[in-house]
């Protein structure tokens, strides 16, 4: 386009510079620098013209006004063509300007629209996954609903020779202990129990004898299991509380209510803790350290620790682990103090259990108003009155 902008600029020009010539001296003008068709056809006429004048006049310098016209004519012709093929190139411009508009706006909805699906691919992937969650949050919801109802009690004790009697009562009871718990909430408690029996370091398979915990449905495995526990073993007057509590944290602890019943007749391994002969004067042998255990019992597991106190003997133990809890937990022992009365442990344990599953609930339930949310809804504050 620019270059027939020049061309016609230049015919301009020589059209000028032929009409001022024709008028002033009549030289023959017919420049070879016009376009090639106007200015072929141009210096044909004009050569045509002057031979014809020179046949019939002679030599001559002036040129007719005739064909002076004639060269006009053709270069007004030839600027309009060339007009006419500028505006058609301005037409073409504009179109392909317009084409490539097209084209770069054709590019960019494509790619929009390659974002558009690669997001409703990913929403598609999300709403599956916010569906999963969804399903995963009922299901977790159902078990919190299910570990709020929950309490779980571990029944810890020495079953060495002088705990035969508490050993019977914990065979005889602990199924309908499980049943009453059941009964007094309305069928909206859930007891699972666990057994730990310990005795003392020396007595190899003896040891250790634990059944971890199950619900009512499966009190009939916890019956054969307390079926095989007896009195035995023990040699001097301390024994291994330490090992016992060790198995404790090993325990499936999951209810939000949890509660370790400790029954013994006997302090732990370590001078410090009693004032009887002592085959492990300086604590247990693998350094394991009773204070320390009961800490992560209470305040790692979360459990209520209550102690059945039957003698004096261990009333410089409960002292340490009592200032253990108070100063690294803000706890204490709860001391049951049933002395040397086996028979009282159905009424007590029961009544541990109710009274520490109603304090969980009023914990539970002052921290849901103080955070301004509503309160768990399990209705454990509504046992029946006890009567045992």
């Amino acid at each position: 386009m620019d270059s027939l902008a020049a061309e016609l600029a230049k015919l301009d020009v020589d059209l000028s510079d032929a009409a001022l010539s024709g008028s002033k001296s009549a030289k023959p003008v017919a420049k070879a620098t016009t376009t090639k068709a106007a200015v072929s056809s141009s210096s044909k006429t004009a050569a045509s013209s002057t031979s014809s004048s020179s046949k019939t006049a002679g030599p001559s310098n002036s040129v007719s006004s005739s064909s002076v016209s004639a060269t006009k004519k053709a270069n007004d012709e030839e600027i309009e063509r060339l007009k006419r093929e500028l505006e058609a190139a301005k037409a073409k411009g504009a179109s392909l300007t317009a084409a490539s508009k097209s084209a770069t706006k054709s590019d960019s909805i494509r790619a929009m629209e390659g974002e558009l699906r690669e997001i409703d691919s990913k929403k598609s992937t999300m709403d599956s996954k916010i569906g999963e969650l969804s399903v995963k949050a009922g299901q977790s919801h159902a078990n919190l609903q299910k570990a709020l109802k929950l309490c779980d009690v571990c029944f810890l004790m020495d079953c060495t020779g002088s705990m035969g009697s508490w050993i019977s009562q914990c065979k005889a009871n602990v199924a309908t202990i499980m049943e009453h718990v059941a009964t007094m909430s309305k069928g909206q408690a859930l007891l699972r129990c666990a057994f730990v029996a310990y005795r003392d370091i020396g007595d190899g398979a003896l040891r250790f004898q634990v059944f971890d915990f199950v619900e009512k449905d499966r009190k009939a495995e916890f019956t054969e299991f307390m079926g095989a526990v007896v009195a035995t073993g023990g040699a001097d007057g301390p024994e291994d509380i330490a090992g016992g509590f060790q198995k404790v944290l090993g325990l499936n602890w999951r209810a939000a209510t949890r509660l370790v019943i400790h029954f013994a007749d006997a302090p732990c391994h370590g001078s410090q803790y009693h004032n009887m002969g002592d085959d492990y004067p300086g604590g247990d042998p693998e350094g394991k350290v009773p204070e320390d255990l009961l800490l992560e019992i209470v305040a790692q597991k979360g459990c209520e620790y209550y102690f059945a106190k039957i003698n004096e003997s261990t009333t410089r133990m409960l002292e340490i682990f009592n200032a253990k809890l108070s100063d690294k937990a803000g706890k204490k022992v709860v001391i049951l103090p049933v002395g040397t009365h086996p028979e009282k442990f159905m009424p007590l344990t029961v009544k541990t259990i109710v009274d520490s599953m109603k304090k969980s609930v009023s914990r539970r339930t002052a921290l849901a108003s103080s955070k301004g949310l509503p309160a768990a809804d399990i209705g454990l504050t509504d046992f029946d009155v006890l009567e045992i």
